[in-house]
């Protein structure tokens, strides 16, 4: 069986865009095929170094903020992320793609597991609740198969998993990679 663990993706352009303030070749150099295979994050380029620092002092780090710092920087974050919502016309065209693309895995037989990652408390608390339900209004909708699995506030993810109000340091993304294996062997048995 093939399984895709994945949301949607804008399709490529195959046009190489030229440009006076992006230097494109690197841009390009950067997702080549030679990075693919070492893998996003590796010695070179540390998870840690790639968190989304909402907090004051840009010199801490996740696990050294204090509670009121961790507070604070989830209402941050959040902020951004709730804005979105009111973008109705990107909602819909979202919707449609998700559609096409269960359309397609229906129609190749192709298993798909959704995986909605943990955030931490800081970030859930802020989150307008809106999203959780037309994310399962949408899943219910959608016609096919969907295997989920739904971290968003999965209590096995502590504070010490997090590099940032939602995203995962390593210790956290080999416990998630772990949880998605078991639950793909399990999907694979039944």
């Amino acid at each position: 069986m093939i399984y895709i663990i994945a949301f949607c993706s804008p399709p490529q352009k195959s046009i190489l865009y030229q440009s006076d303030i992006y230097d494109i070749q690197t841009i390009l150099d950067v997702y080549t095929q030679r990075e693919y295979f070492k893998g996003y994050f590796h010695n070179g380029r540390a998870r840690k170094n790639y968190a989304t620092k909402e907090w004051d002092d840009k010199s801490k780090d996740w696990d050294q903020l204090s509670i009121k710092e961790k507070e604070e920087a989830g209402k941050r974050r959040t902020f951004h992320h709730n804005k979105i919502i009111k973008h109705k016309n990107t909602f819909l065209e979202n919707v449609k793609i998700f559609q096409d693309f269960m359309r397609f895995c229906d129609t190749e037989k192709i298993n798909l597991l959704l995986v909605v990652t943990p955030s931490t408390p800081d970030y859930l608390n802020c989150l307008l609740p809106d999203y959780k339900t037309i994310f399962y209004d949408i899943l219910n909708e959608v016609d096919g198969v969907i295997h989920l699995l739904d971290l968003a506030d999965d209590t096995t993810f502590l504070d010490e998993d997090f590099n940032d109000t939602d995203h995962l340091n390593e210790k956290g993304a080999k416990k998630l990679t772990q949880i998605i294996l078991d639950t793909l062997q399990e999907i694979n048995n039944s």
